[in-house]
């Protein structure tokens, strides 16, 4: 009789056991799948709405400064065109480096820098950012016409950038621009509109 008691704890210790397994295990992977569900959603986000980078060196100064924390907006030139004025992010040729600048001109438009100063289309660009002027025209000392998905793009530090002025960048290609920078950081860590 005592026997037969023992095994039938043991059986019961056995079933136990296997219950308490069974709750851990199912813990176990509904954790793994929730952290592969939040790799998955986080990379579609980065890769296709939003992304953050950090401003490096001073060609975007006063807008932007070196260290600044910005956010690109990846999907906002799937539903709006790139045009003047906006703050984009680009990525060079080879696809590791971005940068930010302003866009001086859009596909169809002609740029040249005549006296220090831009003009878009024969008329002279009043944008604040550039009313220090251009010391140095670069490419931009004939006029050039921007073709099909080409742009025009200038750091606002007008002095201490290379931008589409020089041979190495020249007129950028639409699939190059990763998005349109829509906020920064302030001093205060709150994000705040980019213009």
């Amino acid at each position: 009789m005592k026997n037969r008691r023992n095994v039938v704890e043991i059986k019961f210790n056995k079933e136990k056991e296997a219950n308490a397994k069974k709750p851990f295990l199912t813990r176990f992977i509904n954790f793994v799948l929730f952290i592969f569900l939040a790799a998955v959603l986080g990379y579609i986000f980065v890769t296709f709405f939003y992304q953050t980078l950090q401003i490096n060196g001073s060609s975007m100064e006063k807008t932007l400064s070196d260290g600044d924390m910005v956010i690109v907006s990846k999907i906002e030139y799937k539903i709006k065109k790139i045009k003047q004025g906006d703050i984009i992010a680009v990525r060079e040729n080879k696809g590791v480096y971005y940068d930010v600048k302003r866009v001086a001109a859009v596909p169809g438009d002609t740029v040249q820098i005549i006296g220090g100063k831009l003009i878009v289309n024969g008329k002279k660009v009043d944008m604040d950012v550039y009313s220090e002027g251009f010391v140095y025209a670069g490419l931009a000392d004939k006029e050039i016409t921007l073709k099909n998905k080409e742009y025009f793009i200038l750091g606002d530090n007008t002095k201490n950038s290379i931008d589409s002025r020089y041979s190495n960048i020249g007129n950028i290609q639409e699939t190059n621009i990763i998005g349109k920078i829509i906020l920064k950081r302030d001093e205060e860590k709150k994000f705040v509109k980019v213009e």
